[in-house]
């Protein structure tokens, strides 16, 4: 574990057991919670939450990855048929980590093609956001995305 984040851990733990922090660790905290090293902290608490989900059976809820997650840290824009670049890859990610029911053909690519289109379709069937005579059926809209975002354990904003 880098100096910085032991250095924080510390600290909190500290705070945990008194009621105030001294100015000079809150100034010494301030000075090594850089973009980074709390992305790497989230990404840290994110795999540690799917490890003890697993060893209890959370139901629901599959282990996320990082490749699963997209740029912005949760699931945040609409994708359709013919959406390319990293969200799409992440929700391809998703898709074939859900299993061969889902996503049989399992293909990352990027690009949110027929393919992807008929996952996700199986997808809102499971877990019943949308059937074949909803006009949102085969895209990624609201009701989508927040039940994949509540799946990984994904909050908006993060």
């Amino acid at each position: 574990m880098p100096k910085s984040e032991y250095i924080v851990l510390l600290l909190l733990l500290k705070h945990k057991q008194s009621k105030a922090i001294p100015i000079q660790q809150v100034k010494l905290i301030l000075n090594n919670l850089t973009a980074p090293n709390v992305l790497a902290l989230i990404e840290q608490v994110r795999e540690r939450l799917a490890q003890v989900q697993q060893a209890l059976g959370t139901p629901g809820t599959i282990s996320p990855t990082s490749s699963m997650i997209p740029p912005a840290g949760s699931y945040t824009i609409a994708l359709s048929v013919g959406s390319t670049g990293d969200d799409v890859t992440a929700l391809q990610n998703f898709l074939k980590a859900q299993g061969a029911d889902i996503y049989p053909e399992g293909r990352v690519t990027g690009y949110f093609g027929l393919l992807t289109k008929k996952a996700v379709q199986r997808f809102q069937t499971k877990y019943g956001i949308a059937d074949e005579d909803d006009p949102g059926y085969g895209f990624v809209g609201p009701k989508t995305r927040a039940k994949i975002n509540s799946l990984l354990g994904l909050f908006i904003g993060i």
